[in-house]
């Protein structure tokens, strides 16, 4: 389930995942191999589920 706040549109959500998406990702570029890359993976994943959640329909 996507975590929104209750006033918060599905567009307005898009765009804080997609800001957040990109962040993640120029995060883990900077990232030597090892826990700290492996967790920003995971929160990277995790917010590609909610946005294909949003996406589809779904929440």
């Amino acid at each position: 389930m996507v975590r929104t706040p209750a006033s918060e549109t599905p567009a307005a959500a898009r765009r804080r995942l997609t800001n957040e998406m990109s962040k993640l990702i120029r995060s883990i570029d900077k990232q030597q191999p090892g826990p700290k890359r492996l967790e920003l993976l995971r929160r990277q994943a995790s917010v590609s589920d909610e946005l294909e959640t949003l996406r589809s329909g779904r929440a």
